[in-house]
Order: structure tokens, then C-alpha cells, then sequence
């Protein structure tokens, strides 16, 4: 993803000129919904959201949910089993 550029979201705005296609949810579930609506005003359609809550957005909308327990979960999981197969 080199070259990709990174903005926040209040920089939506500003930079109406660049063709922006996805943007990473990462705020507190209270504000999750308004953010993913504010991006898909400026034209974007596809979300990796980690906030802890579900969007509701329009079809035309691409939402991958990241729940960041279950990750740590499989995470350490794998650590803990690889580690006991070099144990054994």
C-alpha cells in the first residue's frame, strides 16, 4: 500500500479531490454510526470498521467488522499452541 495517504475526518472535506474508496473506522461506538456517515457524504463506500458496534448503512456500502477481542483471542491462541509444539 505505498503511497497510500492517510487523512482524518475532518479533512473529508478538504480533500474532495482525491478519490477516496475506503476509510478505517477506528472510534468509540457512540460516534461510529455518524463518522461512517460523514465518509460515505464525501463518496467513500468501503469501511474497516473497529469500533465495537455494527453500522447501518446502505447496500451500496462494503463493511468489514474487525473485533479486535476475537483477533487477540485467535492471536494467543496460535502463540500458545506453537509454543507448545517447539515444547514437545
Amino acid at each position: 500500500m505505498s503511497g497510500t495517504k492517510v487523512f482524518a475526518m475532518d479533512e473529508l472535506a478538504a480533500n474532495d479531490h482525491h478519490e477516496i474508496v475506503a476509510a478505517i473506522l477506528t472510534v468509540p461506538a457512540a460516534h461510529a454510526q455518524e463518522a461512517a456517515e460523514k465518509a460515505l457524504a464525501s463518496g467513500i463506500r468501503g469501511f474497516l470498521n473497529f469500533s465495537p458496534t455494527t453500522l447501518n448503512l446502505p447496500e451500496n456500502a462494503y463493511v468489514r467488522h474487525v473485533d479486535m477481542t476475537v483477533e487477540l483471542q485467535a492471536l494467543i491462541y496460535f502463540l500458545n499452541h506453537s509454543m507448545e509444539t517447539k515444547n514437545s
